[in-house]
C-alpha cells in the first residue's frame, strides 16, 4: 500500500498543472517543462527525460 501511495504521489507532481510554470514557459506538466528545456538546453542535462520519468519510478518500487 505504502509503495502504491508513493507511485501515486509521484506521478501526481509530475503530471499535475502549476500554475506559474504554465503561464511562464506555456506547458502543462511539470515533466513537460523538463522536457522543454532540455530541447532548450541539453547540455544542462545528465539524463535525457525519459530516463529520468523511469529512474524515479523504478526507484520507488
Amino acid at each position: 500500500m505504502k509503495q502504491d501511495l508513493n507511485k501515486f504521489l509521484i506521478f501526481y507532481n509530475f503530471n499535475r498543472g502549476h500554475g506559474g510554470l504554465r503561464k511562464e514557459i506555456k506547458v502543462r506538466t511539470p515533466y513537460e517543462a523538463l522536457e522543454y528545456w532540455y530541447n532548450l538546453k541539453p547540455d544542462l542535462f545528465i539524463r535525457k527525460p525519459d530516463m529520468f520519468w523511469s529512474v524515479v519510478f523504478e526507484s520507488r518500487e
